[in-house]
């Protein structure tokens, strides 16, 4: 089943099992169901397979209001319907969206594996060393990135949402109903799937997670060879309803570093990304999805002259981008002010981007989670082994059996 069907069919197995109980062959039912279109599955065959992942901010134990566990469910299922369109594109029926334009994902690995573009583009031999080292698994860029800017009001005063009220705009031509103001401007971006593994290592290294906590501990260390685990590892650990109010600390510890360190380096390589496609900084937004974990960089700017800059820094400039990335996370001119500030080391000689830029207003930063200092080991020294380092040394210990 494609994930639009899923989505949004109810499945009629219900149906099914009742005539089957009065007697009718289940095969013959099926048939007869089939042909009418009416679908046996839906959305209860991924409730069945996914029942047992729980948002750690979706139960009660973290949320006593109702209205927060829906919004824990809510940011989950918008995190992993937007990473997996924007990932694998539109899954539907092609007939249903010829005058829409929905997101249009290439990997990069159909570039790096096409010998027409290798002889093209001899750089692109660094490509994957370059993704190891800075602990990315896949990269994609993305055409019809869908952006929605949505206006509905004003507050003032208290920037605690629960503390203020939100001021509803009045209707411009006097209408009795409530206006909400929209610019669908769809763009180029290039999306990171940061590399599970590498994190989980990184939680270990820091004592976050302990490998010697009780399995059913939130704190026990998942298995890092097994996708699936580390997959439902970032869905039930990672408080997304803590990322809502960017002026509100984060109180949740894990929640804490994962996102910090996913918006450290999303600044890295962002203050990097307009030196490479030819954009200002201030053009480029971002997007973490720290329960997929993944970095969205996106051209924010709606002038013309921005299409073709992303697959441009994608296709060419991938090599330098992510070196300059790191390299910005280790030297500050400030330094050693800005690396010793107990609230985070980062500030706008370094890390610090435009606020229209930043998902959170250049809070919840700090460089050193990625270039290490100190106590911290960071997420970028060698030291932290990624999945695919992991492959190679099972690879290596393989050949050495043989």
């Amino acid at each position: 089943m494609t994930i639009e069907e899923l989505a949004t069919e109810e499945g009629k197995s219900s149906q099914f099992e009742e005539m089957v109980e009065d007697g009718e062959d289940p095969e013959t039912v099926k048939r007869i169901l089939e042909g009418m279109g009416i679908p046996l599955e839906g959305r209860g065959l991924a409730l069945e397979d996914t029942e047992h992942i729980v948002p750690f901010d979706a139960q009660k134990e973290f949320h006593s209001e109702e209205a927060d566990r829906k919004l824990a469910w809510s940011n989950t299922s918008h995190a992993l319907f937007t990473f997996m369109r924007t990932t694998d594109g539109y899954d539907g029926d092609p007939e249903k969206i010829k005058q829409l334009d929905y997101p249009n994902p290439t990997d990069l690995e159909i570039y790096t594996s096409d010998p027409e573009f290798r002889s093209d583009h001899p750089q692109s031999s660094r490509y994957r060393d370059q993704l190891n080292k800075t602990n990315i698994s896949q990269a994609w860029v993305v055409d019809q990135f869908p952006l929605l800017n949505v206006l509905y009001g004003y507050s003032r005063g208290d920037p605690e949402p629960r503390n203020t009220d939100l001021k509803r705009f009045t209707h411009p031509r006097g209408k009795n109903t409530v206006p909400v103001f929209a610019d669908r401007a769809p763009s180029e971006a290039i999306v990171l799937e940061i590399d599970r593994a590498a994190i989980i290592n990184w939680l270990v290294a820091n004592d976050l997670l302990d490998e010697s906590a009780p399995e059913d501990s939130r704190y026990s260390v998942p298995d890092t060879s097994d996708e699936r685990a580390l997959k439902e590892w970032f869905l039930t650990n990672i408080a997304t309803t803590e990322l809502e109010n960017p002026f509100a600390d984060i109180e949740d510890e894990i929640t804490e570093a994962v996102y910090t360190l996913l918006h450290s380096m999303s600044h890295c390589l962002l203050a990097r990304a307009g030196e490479q496609c030819g954009l200002a900084t201030d053009t480029l937004g971002e997007r973490v999805f720290s329960n997929i974990p993944a970095i969205v960089i996106y051209a924010s700017t709606t002038e013309s002259f921005s299409i073709g800059s992303m697959s441009t820094l994608f296709k060419t400039r991938l090599h330098p981008w992510l070196s300059q990335a790191r390299d910005l996370a280790e030297d500050c001119l400030l330094d050693p002010a800005c690396s010793e500030d107990t609230e985070g080391a980062a500030c706008d000689a370094c890390i610090h981007i435009s606020e229209t830029s930043c998902e959170f207003f250049n809070h919840s930063l700090d460089r050193r989670l990625l270039e290490g200092k100190d106590k911290i080991t960071g997420f970028w020294e060698p030291a932290i082994q990624n999945s695919s380092e992991r492959t190679s040394d099972m690879n290596s210990i393989d050949e050495e059996t043989e």
